[in-house]
């Protein structure tokens, strides 16, 4: 839900796809998916940020585990 430190950890042509099939292109549309999600889908999210040089994330797939 910190909007501000997504915000800094996403490249602008971030791309999320989630497993419910939903591609989620672009930096605004991927922190609107993932605050839509952390809302409907109440949960413990842990994301661990490479600080110094600080690593960007360009892409993400959230999937089921295998045989759901």
């Amino acid at each position: 839900m910190d909007t501000v430190m997504l915000k800094s950890i996403l490249t602008p042509d971030v791309d999320q796809l989630v497993s419910s099939g939903e591609w989620r292109t672009g930096i605004e549309g991927a922190m609107k998916g993932m605050v839509r999600s952390s809302t409907s889908n109440p949960g413990k999210r842990t994301l661990v940020v490479y600080k110094g040089n600080m690593w960007k994330i360009t892409a993400i797939g959230n999937m089921l585990p295998a045989g759901n």
